[in-house]
């Protein structure tokens, strides 16, 4: 299962660039939207894709990471 997530309130950013800075702010990993189309133009801007085939333990522990972008 996959899951697109918006991400604006957190940062004004490309999504490459924001998932670059999630890896590094939080060690969680996202797959930018944009990889999935050829023309920029195409896609929304803003999002990134989880996915959520992983151990339930994996996943709470991402979702702990995660929190730490409100007090970042």
């Amino acid at each position: 299962m996959i899951i697109l997530a918006g991400f604006r309130r957190f940062s004004a950013k490309d999504d490459l660039s924001f998932a670059k800075e999630l890896i590094e702010r939080v060690g969680v990993a996202a797959t930018p939207v944009s990889g999935f189309y050829t023309r920029p133009e195409d896609h929304e801007r803003g999002y990134l894709c989880f996915a959520f085939c992983k151990q339930e333990a994996t996943l709470r522990q991402a979702l702990e990471r995660l929190h730490q972008l409100h007090s970042l």
